[in-house]
């Protein structure tokens, strides 16, 4: 990397749940504030970048342009707010559009509150209420709305594309004689990127080779303050703003996505498919697409890696050259033995969580929290963690260390 280009952590999908005391996004927590992201991201996550896709709605943008005034945030040039502490918003909405008759969900970020007022106003004709986040925009096409990103110097890409509820793959009829792939040849080279979502990672995205051009992002879509980060990126940029950005997603000159740091799929509350009908999670190899134990079909969740070797047109992984490498990393709040108080401990004594996850010295975290942490932090890093896997909205979790990974159930 160029001595002009600087490493920064980026998470472009953290929600807001409550903004001038009202709802927000209705399923998040009501402490995830605008003003709780501003405490929270850079100093206790170790983000430098924050996409807040719900700062199209109609409270949040009075929230922030109150913010401006007070000196509290301000305009960069080359787009995004930055805060006293450093920390730079990139203005976005999640938007909810139809295609082939499903709900599927894309991230949209403009470079300044003008662009942003701009998209709210071409919105509102579309949604029924824009103080809502991730608002259903009835008769809106996705090539006009891309359409509308390459007028704004904006960019549009799909979210969390694979899970089964709202993602460009996984929302789609897993039924069908021929799975459908994507949005073909005229939309896909006009989309900024791809968000793999929390049950997949670039392994399993690129057995397929239609998303071999794109720039994939981990994001949290985090739903609370503790959700930040546990998805997020490394980019290399000259700056920490909108403009670079965009560039790093279009991999211009040496700008690109250096790592992916992703929860680990197996993790992920859509990782495998799960049998609403008798509660049975699959643990054949997938696709799997009927129930093992009553039979049936249309009560199934499909999983993420179910639905993507349904859709792979490669046995293996093929990654192109600019694919970046995907760090498997599991929050320290997921770890055993690392509960709120020895996580608040750890981050006063040795620094923000990306940092104590991948780069702290283990002696000094078994100093803090003692030596069961340090190991079980230290298998994190090597791979080593017994994973039972995730599915049907419930998330995996951590049930031990060893000395090669393994997965339980």
């Amino acid at each position: 990397m160029s001595s002009a280009m600087t490493g920064f952590y980026a998470d472009l999908h953290v929600h807001i749940g409550q903004a001038g005391g009202r709802p927000v996004k209705i399923t998040a927590s009501s402490a995830l504030t605008l003003q709780g992201i501003l405490t929270t991201a850079r100093s206790q996550k170790g983000l430098d970048l924050v996409g807040l896709v719900d700062a199209v709605t109609t409270a949040v943008r009075r929230e922030l342009a109150e913010a401006l005034a007070a000196g509290t945030l301000r305009s960069l040039g080359g787009g995004g707010l930055a805060s006293r502490d450093g920390l730079v918003l990139l203005l976005g909405a999640e938007i909810e559009l139809v295609l082939r008759g499903r709900p599927v969900h894309f991230l949209v970020f403009v470079p300044s509150m003008v662009e942003l007022e701009a998209m709210a106003a071409r919105l509102e004709p579309y949604v029924k209420n824009p103080s809502l986040s991730t608002q259903q925009a009835r008769d809106l096409g996705v090539a006009e709305l891309v359409a509308w990103c390459e007028e704004w110097g904006a960019a549009c890409l799909p979210a969390h594309a694979f899970t089964p509820h709202r993602g460009l793959y996984g929302a789609m009829d897993q039924l069908a004689a021929e799975p459908p792939r994507g949005l073909g040849t005229a939309v896909a080279p006009r989309l900024a990127a791809l968000e793999l979502g929390l049950s997949a990672d670039s392994a399993m995205a690129d057995c397929c080779s239609e998303l071999h051009q794109l720039t994939f992002l981990s994001n949290s879509d985090a739903h609370s303050l503790p959700s930040m980060g546990r998805e997020c990126n490394e980019l290399a940029l000259r700056a920490a703003e909108w403009d670079e950005v965009r560039r790093c997603l279009q991999r211009t000159g040496e700008r690109q996505v250096l790592t992916n740091y992703g929860l680990d799929p197996v993790l992920g509350k859509y990782h495998r498919t799960f049998c609403a009908a008798c509660g049975v999670q699959a643990t054949d190899p997938p696709p799997v697409l009927r129930c093992s134990v009553c039979g049936q079909e249309r009560l199934m969740t499909l999983g993420v890696a179910d639905r993507l070797a349904q859709v792979a047109d490669r046995p293996f992984p093929e990654h192109p050259p600019h694919r970046p490498p995907y760090r498997k990393q599991v929050p320290l709040s997921m770890l055993p033995g690392v509960g709120t108080v020895t996580l608040r401990r750890l981050v006063e004594a040795l620094g923000p969580e990306l940092f104590i996850a991948h780069q702290a010295p283990l002696e000094r975290i078994a100093a803090v929290a003692g030596e069961r942490v340090g190991a079980v932090v230290d298998a994190m890093r090597r791979g080593t963690l017994v994973l039972q896997p995730g599915g049907g909205g419930r998330y995996g979790r951590v049930v031990g260390h060893g000395a090669a990974r393994d997965r339980v159930g």
